[in-house]
């Protein structure tokens, strides 16, 4: 998927490949400190830059994104990050929010799913008479 996607709808939840059967979501875009290039302070042309640290300026350091995603095991707390190629989304009931296995249904968001429908047939066949 791409970086954009992924990031997209906080709410959203995914499938990690290597990470079978378990839901995520995306706490964010990876980055790492990098510094940036230094800068020659010195203007005397006879001078060995390479030589002395005080004809430089360090450059400042600045956080970089890597292209990776960061992403969370659904009732977990630890940060994993993956190649977006390796997310995949996944619909809202295909797996349970409380333990994040997929096609776990021990949240009972299903079985609400499942009953709301029932239910909504129900009033159809009383309007229409059946």
């Amino acid at each position: 998927m791409r970086l954009e996607e992924i990031t997209a709808d906080p709410a959203a939840r995914f499938t990690v490949a290597g990470y079978r059967g378990i839901a995520f979501y995306c706490y964010g875009l990876d980055e790492q400190e990098q510094q940036g290039e230094d800068f020659l302070l010195c203007e005397d042309d006879e001078c060995d830059h390479g030589l002395s640290e005080m004809c430089w300026l360090a450059g400042e350091w600045e956080m970089v994104e890597t292209g990776m995603v960061v992403m969370v095991m659904v009732g977990d707390d630890r940060k994993h990050i993956v190649d977006p190629d390796d997310v995949t989304l996944i619909a809202e009931e295909d797996y349970c929010s409380g333990c994040g296995q997929v096609g776990c249904r021990a949240d009972g968001r299903i079985n609400d799913t499942l009953a709301a429908s029932a239910d909504a047939i129900t009033r159809t066949e009383r309007v229409v008479g059946l």
